[in-house]
């Protein structure tokens, strides 16, 4: 699930780091295309990006989610997620972060190893004073042979989306970041069928079972 977005070069400019991406996927290239498109048309624009991720990075996840569903909603297809739906998200988020990627404050991972497994998705912050944000992204499993009705998929949602979030300090996956001394950390649990998602989470500092 890595590969979504390649650094090609970067350099600092009055307003922020300038990044020249690639992307090697066709079919996530046309998605984010799509994004941007939306991005400076209509309501939308640089500044709404800009308050977009700031929710994330600030731990408004009621405004971020909100935000994000609005968008997958205008501009994400059920056919966009393919065969692999998580490494659609994983790579969806990785694109809609793509501004991290040469930041002074944050380095961003993606599948590292820490405590006892990988985590998905991480915004490490340089400094103390700012969130960390550890994410993972589950797929929700439905029963064969049946539809389930909207209330009984978003009980399905709301239960896989605290099972990512539980995984997070059952496997310690915050072990890295207590080691650089950081504190503040928002954790988040990703659940989704199609374009349908749910999103939990935890802001607090790293818990004794993060521990190493």
């Amino acid at each position: 699930m890595t590969g979504y977005l390649t650094t090609l070069k970067h350099h600092l400019t009055p307003q922020g780091s300038l990044c020249t991406l690639s992307i090697p996927n066709k079919e996530v290239s046309f998605l984010f295309q799509r994004i941007i498109e939306q991005w400076f048309s209509g309501d939308y624009g640089l500044d709404w990006y800009n308050e977009f991720l700031d929710y994330l990075l600030t731990g408004n996840i009621e405004r971020f989610s909100q935000e994000l569903k609005q968008l997958m909603e205008l501009t994400v297809s059920v056919h966009d997620t393919g065969r692999s739906p998580e490494a659609f998200y994983h790579g969806l988020m990785v694109g809609l972060t793509a501004s991290l990627h040469a930041s002074p404050v944050y380095e961003i991972k993606s599948n590292r190893e820490s405590g006892s497994g990988r985590y998905d998705y991480a915004i490490i912050s340089r400094e103390a004073q700012k969130l960390s944000i550890i994410m993972e992204f589950k797929q929700v499993k439905e029963p064969e042979g049946r539809t389930l009705s909207d209330s009984e998929m978003t009980e399905l949602l709301k239960k896989t989306a605290e099972t990512a979030l539980a995984e997070i300090s059952e496997k310690s996956y915050c072990t890295e970041i207590k080691q650089r001394g950081l504190t503040r950390v928002l954790k988040i649990g990703l659940a989704f069928s199609g374009k349908k998602f749910c999103l939990v989470h935890v802001l607090s500092g790293v818990s004794d079972k993060d521990s190493v």
